[in-house]
């Protein structure tokens, strides 16, 4: 709703088309008031405030998502619980990589790799494919739940952010 205060009234009135009119009930009584014609059509503005909502939770639901897939997950490495960072550039392509050598027999068996608390920890390339993999699966999930909640928002089945953050979000691996 858009407030407007009583000195701009007559002014948005005007704007809008109105014309003044005047009503004589007797001598003392005169009612003044605004008449738009032809009169405004509030569903075309329904339509967009409908749109304008829709808009509104498409973007709480991509930031929603980011929070969640940026929150990187735990893992479990030679038995010690360690963080693994799911930040989009340097820290996920870093896991890419990882997994590329794996792959292309470039990692040694039990290489370094620097985790999310800053300390490098030797570890199996089964273990890094295993770390590699549950964050890749995590970051997907966070996209599957926003496609999911999309088409919810789309359909009009989901309709305030409370909703969103409510949602089953995608947690630590470990």
């Amino acid at each position: 709703m858009i407030e407007v205060g009583p000195e701009h009234v007559v002014e948005v009135l005007h704007a809008l088309g109105a014309t003044m009119v005047a009503e004589k009930r007797s001598e003392a009584d005169i009612l003044v008031g605004y008449e738009v014609s032809p009169p405004i059509d509030l569903s075309s503005y329904d339509a967009e405030l409908a749109a304008f909502r829709k808009t509104a939770l498409v973007a709480h639901l991509k930031a929603r998502r980011w929070q969640a897939e940026t929150a990187g997950i735990t893992a479990t490495i030679g038995g010690e619980a360690v963080r693994v960072s799911t930040t989009r550039g340097d820290d996920r392509a870093a896991l890419h990589q990882v997994c590329t050598a794996i792959s292309g027999g470039l990692r040694s068996d039990g290489a370094v790799f620097n985790f999310a608390d800053g300390v490098s920890r030797g570890v199996s390339n089964a273990e890094m494919q295993a770390v590699v993999l549950a964050a890749l699966a995590h970051v997907q999930a966070c996209f599957d739940l926003e496609g999911t909640l999309r088409a919810a928002i789309e359909a009009g089945i989901l309709t305030t952010k409370e909703e969103i953050d409510a949602a089953s979000w995608p947690a630590d691996v470990t």
